[in-house]
């Protein structure tokens, strides 16, 4: 061959060898690995943006990354060790706070860029929220602080709550609210309690007399609301005058306030009972007509994740505190039905119950089959899994994979939120319909080292195994990618998916470690995630093996969708069916087999609803 033509060839083929391993180069993730002394107490992603918390609780030390986990460094405007508890700001994406065991205290307001210090009087109640916040934009900077006072009689340190407010978040020296309290809450603490409230009310619990021994009677405490910050208050009725007290919990949760008092009457067996306001003018007591084991007990009962439509309640009608029955409300949150019995919970008073994000009507729930032998012969539980697509007015078993069931009381059965083994929510997230979780094909629901990875794409309806053996899961993208990583065993690698999970792609991060936990932004909307895992002394031998594993799938080279890429995907409760609750609820999502990328980064998917004709289950 001439010589021009052999290095013709050579630059031809030169060219051909790096433009192969660019497309392969182009088509794999990037990652990253950055190391630290401890485990992070608490991984957070401020919403809708890409700045991420690594709080270090052992070493009191706050670690800031502002490009979704790739780099870090410590929050240096915080001296080292003083990082107590991190608390993030619920309605306002560039504020937190970190607390100390001090009075010197610091919050944020560029999502950790920067961090200014304030001063609180006392210290810091031990309590798991000592900060309430309030929803609305213009009322931002308006917090309340929790704080302890204690004085020293002899041996013995005689102590208080107290509360201070703010009007702008700290910038000044905070005010004093009330004394004596056990729990104060802005009333528009939750996006959803929309009524015409006033804006400055404040709801209290607090003691009506003072104590010299630092002890109160639990018949003293009262619920108390005001809206000049305590300048004047009220004591809150309930609609039962001098009865009203007792009260041994105050919350909002969703457009309820609910407050739960123990019955102070003569002769009663100390009850609990709940009063439910929805308009904040007029309580009244939350009935349970038709389940007459219904009895509300101190630390037997949980308000469950609930919708803007009814409250849900967990109530303990075994001596058993760890089997439970499901109560769903009507839509002022006044009276309850039974909903579903012997659901499992466990001793904390979490329950085996969640609703699938964004899906109106759609929960997944855990019963203890053998609840009676439970109870009286102190045996093993065994679990079964069931789904409701009404909002708890009737459920069913999840379907399992076709072919793996060969009788008629096989299903499929997913470890739950009594067993969670990874960050946030459990089966779903804002990627719509899409749904994940381990578990096992059966009678009953197997342990989770034995059990396998499902998913569905249509809100639970119908489930296929995603992968053999328990692994962590997330969505990316709007579920346009989806990673999961082996948690029972050391791995190099991870495996990816763009088509919905037909096919699995491997990844391999370079070190060997064992996930702890897998995660990406709170809406679900990027390509980027991040691995927490302690890799393995074989692959890091000296220095620190808690490990930050970050993983972009930007770099995989995909064009974004167009609307040619996307079809409308309607949630169904059966096959034959387009309607859910009396609705149409749809989503724009990708085509299975699309192979682009959505984009649409902090964008939540919008939900679309049209009006089906009402059945039976929509009425209540």
């Amino acid at each position: 061959m001439a010589p021009w033509h052999r290095t013709a060839a050579f630059i031809w083929s030169t060219l051909a060898f790096l433009l192969y391993f660019g497309v392969t180069y182009a088509a794999d993730p990037e990652s990253a690995i950055t190391y630290f002394d401890n485990p992070p107490g608490w991984l957070f992603f401020f919403e809708d943006t890409t700045s991420v918390i690594y709080h270090d609780v052992t070493f009191g030390d706050l670690h800031v990354s502002h490009n979704e986990g790739k780099d870090w460094a410590r929050a240096e405007d915080i001296p080292s060790g003083q990082a107590a508890m991190f608390v993030e700001h619920p309605f306002n994406n560039r504020m937190a706070f970190v607390l100390t065991n001090g009075n010197t205290h610091y919050r944020t307001d560029d999502r950790g860029s920067t961090w200014h210090s304030f001063d609180i009087p006392q210290s810091v109640a031990y309590i798991p929220r000592p900060l309430s916040f309030h929803s609305d934009p213009t009322r931002w900077e308006y917090i309340l602080f929790q704080t302890t006072q204690c004085t020293r009689i002899g041996w013995v340190d005689l102590c208080q709550d107290n509360t201070y407010y703010t009007k702008d978040g700290f910038a000044t020296s905070p005010q004093l609210l009330l004394d004596d309290v056990s729990r104060c809450q802005f009333a528009h603490s939750s996006k959803d309690f929309r009524h015409d409230a006033h804006k400055d009310l404040i709801y209290c619990v607090a003691h009506d007399s003072s104590s010299v021994t630092g002890s109160h009677s639990i018949a003293s405490r009262r619920l108390y609301s005001s809206t000049d910050f305590f300048a004047t208050k009220q004591n809150e009725d309930l609609g039962i005058g001098k009865s009203a007290k007792g009260v041994v919990a105050f919350a909002i949760v969703s457009k309820f306030a609910v407050v739960a008092l123990k019955d102070q009457t003569p002769g009663s067996d100390g009850d609990m009972l709940l009063y439910v306001t929805v308009d904040t003018k007029e309580w009244a007591k939350a009935q349970f007509p038709h389940a007459s084991q219904a009895r509300l007990r101190e630390n037997a009962y949980t308000i469950v994740e609930s919708t803007v439509h009814s409250l849900a309640v967990d109530v303990v009608l075994y001596e058993m505190s760890s089997i439970g029955t499901l109560f769903v409300s009507n839509s002022n949150g006044t009276y309850f039905v039974e909903s579903l019995k012997d659901t499992n919970r466990n001793m904390a008073g979490y329950v085996d119950y969640e609703t699938i994000y964004g899906i109106e009507g759609v929960g997944i729930a855990n019963v203890v089959t053998n609840a009676q032998d439970v109870e009286r012969q102190m045996v093993g539980k065994q679990l079964r899994s069931m789904i409701t697509f009404d909002d708890g007015s009737s459920w069913r078993p999840l379907s399992a994979p076709s072919g793996s069931c060969s009788s008629d009381t096989c299903s499929l059965h997913l470890h739950s939120v009594t067993d969670a083994h990874n960050y946030g929510r459990i089966f779903s997230s804002p990627a719509p319909g899409f749904v994940m979780g381990v578990g096992s094909v059966g009678n009953t629901l197997a342990p989770y080292d034995e059990g396998n990875t499902y998913m569905s794409t249509d809100a639970g309806l119908t489930w296929t195994v995603a992968h053999d053996g328990a692994y962590l899961y997330e969505f990316g993208d709007s579920g346009s990618v989806i990673v999961v990583v082996d948690n029972e065993q050391a791995t190099d690698t991870i495996l990816y998916s763009t088509d919905m999970g037909q096919t699995w792609n491997p990844y391999n991060v370079g070190v060997q470690f064992r996930a702890k936990g897998l995660t990406t932004v709170s809406d679900s909307t990027s390509q980027k995630f991040v691995i927490l895992g302690q890799v393995t002394r074989q692959s890091k031998q000296n220095g620190p093996r808690h490990a930050v594993i970050y993983l972009d799938f930007a770099t995989l080279g995909r064009p974004q969708c167009g609307e040619s890429d996307k079809e409308p995907w309607y949630a169904r409760a059966r096959a034959d069916s387009e309607c859910i609750m009396g609705v149409q609820q749809w989503y724009s999502r990708r085509k299975r087999d699309a192979n682009c990328y959505v984009g649409d980064k902090f964008q939540d998917p919008e939900v679309r609803e049209d009006k089906c004709q009402c059945v039976e289950h929509d009425y209540e």
